[in-house]
């Protein structure tokens, strides 16, 4: 509510009703929308194959005709017309075919030039823990990744960008654990003009 998104939750969804809910939602949107995609769930990682797959509740080592291909998530983002895209995962998210590696990002002045610049360009991100084991604290209600993006959500009092994110997640994550480095990338091939996302809280 506080930044103006309608939410769309999809819990221990299967691979259709996963694969059908992403495009459905992609397709419709305009371009005066953006699209906060936030996957908090099981992934698998094939390094050899530089791939990652999103492993939904009817997925496991036997059914891998079940398992959510990179590939297919990036197609559905390829489907949208929404100017801003950003995809978030607690997980892995790999394919060296579809991403660039990872981006440069400093603070910026977040003044009103840099805002309305940022809002004209296209962005296509993808912002992962890094890993592919899931990052829990030791409450075990969500992963400490999840925990610190809802923190770095709830401070920000108007405007906060994905570059922002980033860092704090980067971080916090490097001092609270010993294995996991976030990674933040480009979407190659899928209409990236040099964009940010914007969290912009209404006021």
């Amino acid at each position: 509510e506080k930044y103006d998104f309608n939410v769309h939750l999809m819990i221990n969804a299967d691979y259709e009703t996963t694969i059908n809910n992403l495009f459905s939602i992609t397709k419709k949107l305009t371009k005066d929308d953006k699209l906060l995609i936030y996957y908090d769930g099981h992934s698998l990682s094939i390094q050899e194959m530089g791939r990652s797959y999103w492993i939904p509740i009817d997925g496991d080592k036997e059914s891998r005709s079940k398992w959510i291909s990179s590939s297919a998530i990036v197609d559905a983002i390829k489907s949208t017309k929404a100017k801003h895209v950003l995809l978030m995962s607690n997980e892995c998210f790999i394919d060296g075919p579809l991403l660039r590696g990872d981006i440069k990002t400093t603070s910026k002045n977040l003044n009103e030039v840099y805002i309305k610049k940022m809002l004209a360009r296209m962005s296509r991100l993808v912002i992962s823990a890094g890993g592919c084991e899931p990052v829990i604290n030791e409450t075990g209600d969500h992963s400490i990744f999840t925990k610190k993006f809802i923190n770095i959500l709830n401070e920000n009092k108007y405007v906060v960008d994905s570059s922002h994110v980033f860092e704090k997640l980067r971080e916090y994550l490097i001092s609270e654990t010993s294995s996991v480095t976030p990674s933040m990338g480009l979407i190659h091939r899928t209409g990236h003009d040099g964009g940010v996302f914007l969290f912009m809280a209404k006021k």
